[in-house]
């Protein structure tokens, strides 16, 4: 398994920042990982599923389906379909926790974790778990920037 976690302080509302994250258009660009964006269909206000192409230490990745479940301006969890070869391969769950401070300002937590088949952990997790463990603070501080005015 590797994780990378990352936590700042930004100056907007927890509805603001969720509504960032889910514009995967616009997140995409504090989230590097993201490439392009094939699909995003919701079910419900609670769920959707994803598609999109990514990019793990520069290298594209095929297409990986992912679901969203939500708790409006206080929580997303991103996991890996099941089902789907990208699951598979290795499990992913994501989450974001929105924090409205005293102060009118809102605490992000992001965490980001994967498990790989057995068969691929020795390798994967040599080639990706450092730069997992950097690259998800750095994507925090990039939302920051992007959040605040």
């Amino acid at each position: 398994m590797i994780a990378g976690e990352g936590t700042a302080v930004v100056r907007c509302s927890p509805r603001e920042a969720y509504a960032f994250v889910l514009d995967l258009e616009r997140y995409r660009l504090a989230d590097h990982k993201i490439g392009t964006v094939h699909s995003v269909t919701w079910h419900g206000e609670h769920e959707a599923e994803v598609c999109y192409s990514g990019r793990f230490r520069g290298w594209t990745t095929p297409a990986v389906r992912q679901t969203l479940t939500v708790e409006p301006y206080r929580r997303i969890d991103v996991r890996s379909k099941p089902g789907t070869l990208a699951h598979a391969m290795s499990e992913f769950h994501g989450s974001f926790v929105f924090d409205e401070q005293p102060d009118g300002t809102t605490r992000i937590f992001h965490r980001e974790e994967i498990v790989f088949h057995p068969a691929l952990a020795w390798l994967m997790e040599s080639l990706l778990g450092d730069w997992l463990a950097r690259d998800t603070p750095e994507e925090v501080a990039r939302m920051k920037v992007m959040l605040e005015p």
